[in-house]
C-alpha cells in the first residue's frame, strides 16, 4: 500500500456572493484509492470588496471565524446524499462552542475562530478548515473506499452566506469571492490483490461497511407561551445526542451584529424529553443551572471533559448550547438511544420564565448513527 496527496478543485475558479444560486461542487474521485478523511482539509481564499470594487479591509468578521461565509453543505456518495446541513455556518459554530485550548490556538489560525481582523490586512484571508461532516470523520477509521464505489466518487457541496451572516458590519452594495478552492486529500492505494478481491467479493454480491455519526438540523418555533413541547423527528434512527440553540430572528436577520454570538438562554428555567411513557430526566426536570455539567458529562466523563475550553464568560448571554449525548465518547454503538420501529417523535418539553416568542426559533442538531453499504450500489442505513 501506498498513499499520496491529491488536490482537487470545483471546475470555475471564483465564486461571488452577488451570483444567487452560485453553488460550490468539489468531485473528489479515484479509479484505484481509498481517501482518508480524516488527513485531508478544504481550503480557499476568501476576499471582501465595496461596492465600487475596491477592496474592503475594514470588514469585521464573525467570532465563529471563515466558515459562517458558507450556508448549505452536502456529502454525496456515489450520487446519494450521506450528509447535508441546511447552515453549516450556523453549525461549525456549535461545535466550535466546546474545543479544547489547544485546538482552539489552530482553529484562530487557521480558520480565524475568536478573531475579527482576518480580512484587516489587505481584504483577503486564506483558511484550512477539516470537514465538520461526521461522513468526513468516520467512527471506526477507515478510509472511504473510492474505486469500489460506483462512479468511484463523492462530491463535495457548499453554498455561500448572506453577507450580514460572514461579517458583523458589512457595508450596504458589499461583496465577497470564494478563489483558489481546493480540497487537499490523502489518499492511499491498495495492493493490486487486495483490490482485485474487494472487486471480486462485490462482483458476488458482498457489500464494504462505512460507519460514521450524521448531523441533521430541525428548527422550530416558539408557540408565545412559557411552556413548549418541541417535537424533533427521530423515526429509525440511533440517535447518538442532540443540540440545542435558541435563535432570535430579529438578531439573526439584523444586518450588523456577529450572528455567531446571538445565542442565550431566553428565558429557559427547565427542560426534558419525552417520547411516548418514557422520560430523560426520569421525575424531576433538569434545570436550566445544569446546562453546562450535565451536557458535558454526558459526552465525556468527570475527568475528560474539563479538557473543553469553554467561554464562560460569554457562555450564558451569547453562545448558550444544551447538549445531551446517549453515547459517551468511552461508549460503543450498543450505547446510543435507538428509535428504530418507534414513530421518533422525541418531545423536548421546555418552561420559561416569560412566554417563548414565536420569533424565536429552537435549533436542533440531531448526531445519529449511520452506515453506508458500499456494493453494487451505495445504500445509506
Amino acid at each position: 500500500m501506498n498513499e499520496n496527496i491529491v488536490i482537487y478543485r470545483p471546475m470555475k475558479e471564483t465564486f461571488s456572493s452577488k451570483t444567487t444560486g452560485d453553488v460550490i461542487k468539489i468531485v473528489v474521485d479515484s479509479p484505484s484509492s481509498f481517501l482518508r478523511p480524516q488527513r485531508s482539509y478544504l481550503s480557499a481564499k476568501i476576499t471582501w470588496y465595496n461596492a465600487d470594487g475596491s477592496v474592503n479591509s475594514t470588514v469585521d468578521n464573525a467570532d465563529a471565524g471563515a466558515m459562517m461565509h458558507f450556508l448549505g453543505a452536502t456529502v454525496r456518495v456515489s450520487g446519494k446524499i450521506a450528509e447535508s446541513i441546511d447552515n453549516y455556518g450556523e453549525h461549525v459554530s456549535q461545535q466550535y462552542a466546546f474545543e479544547s485550548a489547544a485546538r482552539r490556538k489552530y482553529l484562530s489560525h487557521l480558520e480565524g475562530v475568536g478573531r475579527d481582523d482576518i480580512f484587516h490586512t489587505n481584504g483577503s484571508f486564506t483558511f484550512r478548515h477539516h470537514l465538520e461532516f461526521g461522513v468526513m470523520q468516520p467512527t471506526n477509521g477507515n478510509p472511504m473506499p473510492l474505486c469500489l464505489l460506483p462512479g468511484q466518487a463523492i462530491e463535495l457541496s457548499f453554498t455561500l452566506n448572506s453577507l450580514h451572516m460572514a461579517a458583523t458590519n458589512a457595508a450596504t452594495g458589499a461583496y465577497f469571492t470564494v478563489s483558489d478552492i481546493r480540497y487537499v486529500a490523502q489518499l492511499v492505494t491498495p495492493h493490486a490483490d487486495f483490490l482485485a478481491s474487494a472487486w471480486e467479493g462485490i462482483r458476488k454480491g458482498h457489500y464494504d461497511e462505512y460507519d460514521y455519526v450524521a448531523t441533521t438540523q430541525t428548527f422550530n418555533n416558539g408557540n408565545g407561551a412559557t411552556i413548549n413541547q418541541f417535537i424533533i423527528p427521530l423515526a429509525n434512527s440511533r440517535v447518538v445526542g442532540l443540540t440545542h440553540r435558541f435563535r432570535d430572528d430579529s438578531k439573526y436577520q439584523a444586518n450588523t451584529g456577529d450572528k455567531s454570538l446571538i445565542y442565550d438562554t431566553a428565558n429557559l428555567k427547565s427542560w426534558r424529553y419525552q417520547l411516548g411513557g418514557w422520560r430523560l430526566p426520569l421525575t424531576e426536570d433538569f434545570k436550566i443551572e445544569d446546562a453546562m455539567i450535565s451536557g458535558a458529562l454526558s459526552v465525556n466523563d468527570n475527568a475528560s471533559y474539563a479538557a473543553e475550553d469553554v467561554d464562560l464568560d460569554n457562555y450564558m448571554t451569547k453562545k448558550f448550547t444544551l447538549r445531551y449525548s446517549f453515547q459517551s465518547s468511552d461508549e460503543d454503538v450498543a450505547s446510543a438511544l435507538n428509535l428504530i420501529g418507534t414513530d421518533g417523535n422525541l418531545r423536548f418539553v421546555s418552561e420559561f420564565s416569560a412566554p417563548l416568542p414565536t420569533t424565536t426559533a429552537l435549533i436542533t442538531s440531531v448526531f445519529t448513527h449511520r452506515t453506508l453499504l458500499i456494493g453494487a450500489t451505495v445504500d445509506i442505513i
